[in-house]
């Protein structure tokens, strides 16, 4: 809780995870969108790397906005989300690259 900002009950308890599973579900929709009809990656290597780089320009897009907006998290924590969320979408972006191979 120490990297909380100054927002007071800005995190909700308990997590609403329907709504935490469907933005989960419309970044991974973009993302196999945007690789099928754009970068179409050929191995797993190439779906990770577009991936993480996709991954990393969305997540600083919102944290950096939210950080310079709100105070809903400290610095450290918004370094860390960007981090977490560029992980995220790599793997994706690596299943996805994997599953587009064995199609074609």
């Amino acid at each position: 809780m120490e990297n909380l900002g100054s927002a007071i009950n800005a995190v909700k308890d308990p997590v609403e995870t329907g709504y935490v599973l469907a933005s989960n579900i419309s970044i991974c929709l973009m993302l196999a969108l945007f690789f099928t009809y754009h970068l179409n990656p050929k191995t797993l290597l190439n779906g990770l790397k577009n991936g993480a780089l996709i991954g990393f320009f969305v997540s600083c897009f919102m944290d950096l906005s939210y950080y310079g907006t709100t105070n809903l998290m400290n610095l450290h924590a918004t370094i860390i989300d960007i981090f977490i969320l560029t992980l995220i979408t790599a793997v994706s972006g690596a299943a996805m690259g994997f599953v587009l191979s064995k199609l074609k």
